[in-house]
């Protein structure tokens, strides 16, 4: 709280200068990003005057903590730090990260300088290395790359959670973590094993574009023609154009080993990068099938009259809840796969047979949430357009699109729930049936809950995270999550507003636990609870070419480099009136 208030007064303080009074005029509004506090500016100051007065084992030190490493004085194990912008951008300016700056003037030193980080940090960055290959620990290894990618050790780690990945038929992962190396002085001495590893990955990640670049790198590096690959010695190509053929040469019928994704759509607008496509067929002359989301002819008939006032009103009448279909393995683990897709509706989230239109399963089960009792009532008797369950039938079938965006990584299915209603009103705590007094669900919450249903068990609750006290990351408690995440890389990236933050949190999809986050901005004066507009619109992150794009819907959007676990760039801009609603979600 300290560091936002600070944060808060020096963007007040820039806005009151003389310099900046004609464009607060224009754009009035305060910087959402937050500063590093005074304590980590300060140690950044110390390590480039360190450097200047060439004391480079006190800079190093220093630059290692930042990054999050031990050295051998240490007694125990340094706390992690989140990465922080700089200092507020200009528009149009570029900008500079904590984590960014530290890695820069690391790489920036000259050998006396790496060989004092590789004396204070190398022992503790072997110990690291050696005991997640013990475990054969993937997370453990990308510690020793994230920490002390500057140390032997750590650059073993790179190759080899670089080739883990690979492996694994994960070649977008496996480029983005060998990318790391770039840069290095030390690099040259695992090429050309490097420059292959890396272009094959790119070319496997389909971006051969990236993998020509490697390519030729390599050549014009390179002081022979020649070089070993797999065992053998083989000639470079002779022109550069040709790199791309001559991979494709060497690699021959070598394949992925991972489970083809093709032909399902397991997010909102196809893939990772909100850009999918898929193979079209000719026009369907008559529906295959046809399963109604409404549960009773009430909630229809109710549907097909907003739908037709919508269409008079010259608005689009496009719903907001969005299927998937996803193959997965069948029940138990059973070899037969099943194809199903998946949707929410204005109450529950269905799994339908692909080929027969069949029902196969739906959650909540009946009676086993607070709104069925609510719901069956609606069918019975006459409600009027403002009754909270005819304006949540409403809001979740047209606008909600938290609600009605879900997620899968093809053993799972993932969706926020308990999001009440972004207008609503009424008083805090009910009396249900039976005289049980409850929370009322229709209010606007300041909390919900991310919950994962394993498909091979017809939607079996695994896990549920957020909510007041976290659920089974207490973690989470007090988290709202702005929308479902997004499946990447063996992780499940969410955005979720917690204590007046939006925060990237990653989590493991298989058991729901916290494996990293990283503050992204402050939204005190515009928190989720008071904005109905960010309520419903909602935010889920975008990923392409190594970078990850998390809009926030509260006048910023910022990347991250998730393979670095760092901030690349932010961006504010001017928010949407109040009083225009998105319908599709960000």
């Amino acid at each position: 709280m300290i560091r936002r208030l600070a944060c808060r007064l020096a963007a007040l303080l820039v806005l009151l200068s003389p310099a900046w009074a004609a464009q607060a005029q224009d754009s009035p509004r305060l910087d959402v990003f937050l500063l590093p506090d005074y304590q980590l500016r300060q140690q950044l100051d110390e390590a480039h005057k360190a450097i200047a007065e060439r004391r480079y084992n006190d800079a190093v030190r220093v630059l290692g903590r930042l990054l999050g490493g031990s050295d051998a004085g240490d007694t125990e194990e340094s706390a992690t730090v989140e990465d922080y912008f700089l200092e507020l951008a200009a528009e149009g300016a570029a900008q500079q990260s904590l984590k960014a700056e530290a890695r820069r003037m690391l790489s920036s030193l000259p050998p006396d300088g790496l060989a004092s980080y590789e004396l204070l940090y190398g022992h503790q960055a072997e110990l690291l290395l050696e005991a997640a290959l013990e475990r054969g620990d993937a997370e453990s290894l990308g510690e020793v790359a994230r920490k002390y990618l500057h140390t032997k050790a750590g650059c073993q780690a790179v190759m080899l959670l670089g080739r883990r990945h690979l492996a694994s038929g994960q070649p977008l992962a496996a480029a983005l973590t060998l990318s790391q190396l770039n840069d290095l002085p030390t690099a040259a001495q695992f090429e050309p094993e490097l420059s292959i590893l890396s272009a094959t990955s790119w070319l496997l990640a389909d971006s051969p574009e990236h993998a020509s670049e490697t390519l030729v790198a390599l050549k014009r590096s390179s002081r022979s023609a020649k070089i070993t690959f797999a065992g053998k010695e083989t000639a470079l190509f002779r022109d550069d154009e040709d790199a791309v053929d001559w991979l494709q040469t060497q690699l021959g019928d070598w394949r992925l080993n991972a489970t083809s994704l093709e032909h399902q759509w397991l997010v909102y607008r196809g893939d990772e990068a909100r850009n999918g496509s898929t193979v079209g067929s000719v026009p369907l002359v008559y529906e295959r099938w046809a399963v109604p989301t409404p549960n009773f002819p009430k909630q229809q008939k109710v549907l097909l009259e907003e739908q037709r006032q919508l269409i008079k009103q010259r608005v689009p009448a496009l719903p907001g809840l969005h299927p998937l279909v996803v193959r997965h393995a069948g029940v138990d683990g059973a070899s037969a796969s099943r194809e199903v897709v998946l949707t929410r509706t204005p109450s529950r989230l269905i799994a339908v047979d692909f080929q027969t239109g069949e029902r196969i399963w739906f959650y909540p089960p009946w009676g086993q949430d607070p709104e069925s009792e609510e719901v069956a009532s609606f069918a019975k008797t006459t409600s009027s357009a403002d009754t909270p369950e005819m304006m949540r039938l409403k809001q979740r079938t047209w606008h909600d699109a938290p609600f009605g965006q879900i997620s899968s990584d093809g053993e799972r299915v993932f969706f926020v729930q308990d999001l009440g209603l972004a207008d609503g009103n009424g008083p805090p705590m009910i009396v249900a049936g039976g005289g049980i007094i409850r929370p009322n669900p229709d209010r606007p919450r300041s909390t919900n809950e991310l919950t994962a249903l394993e498909l091979g068990r017809e939607g079996y609750l695994v896990w549920s995270v957020g909510g007041v006290d976290g659920g089974d990351e207490p973690q989470l408690a007090d988290a709202f999550f702005l929308g479902p995440p997004l499946p990447l890389m063996d992780g499940l990236y969410v955005l979720a507003e917690v204590k007046g933050d939006v925060r990237l949190v990653v989590l493991d999809p298989a058991s729901g636990r916290l494996v990293w986050q990283q503050q992204l901005c402050a939204v005190d004066n515009q928190a989720i609870l008071d904005d109905a507009a960010r309520r419903l619109g909602g935010a889920s992150p975008s990923f392409s070419d190594g970078v990850l794009i998390c809009p926030t819907s509260a006048g910023a959007v910022i990347a991250v480099d998730v393979a670095k676990r760092s901030l690349l760039w932010g961006y504010q801009y001017l928010e949407t009136p109040k009083d225009r609603r998105p319908s599709g979600g960000f």
